[in-house]
């Protein structure tokens, strides 16, 4: 009978374990990077965020210091052929933020940074550093 016992919790043990791994999800699907702080400028002032299951670039606007987020992005194809880069600004104001759709293709490599935008000029300075992902 104990015999039997182990044998059952054996296979349940792995059964469990199975269940277990099937639903854990894959790797990261989402990326997040933010604002370095630069002279008035705090850290994390502004947010960028890529999405890869959704082909969607986020700004988030988290401070009333009056600057807009800009993010810029790069892509290259699935054979490491460079595609070029896009920005875009968000200036909707603290607490705000948007998303820009794009069509990658999956697996594709994406990189991305967030910096913050003062009257139409962009302070390098509080660039955050390209965050690269992968899908």
């Amino acid at each position: 009978m104990r015999r039997m016992v182990k044998q059952v919790l054996a296979v349940a043990s792995v059964a469990v374990v199975a269940l277990g791994v099937s639903i854990q999800p894959a790797q990261a699907d989402v990326w997040w990077t933010y604002t370095r702080a630069s002279g008035s400028w705090i850290q994390s002032a502004g947010t960028a965020k890529w999405d890869n299951v959704l082909d969607r670039f986020y700004l988030y606007d988290n401070r009333a210091d009056g600057a807009g987020v800009y993010g810029e992005i790069e892509y290259w194809s699935l054979n490491g052929t460079y595609m070029g880069r896009s920005s875009h600004y968000w200036g909707g104001g603290s607490g705000t933020s948007t998303s820009f759709s794009h069509n990658y293709y999956s697996g594709s490599k994406v990189a991305f940074r967030v910096c913050l935008q003062d009257n139409g000029q962009v302070d390098g300075l509080t660039c955050s550093f390209w965050k690269t992902a992968t899908g």
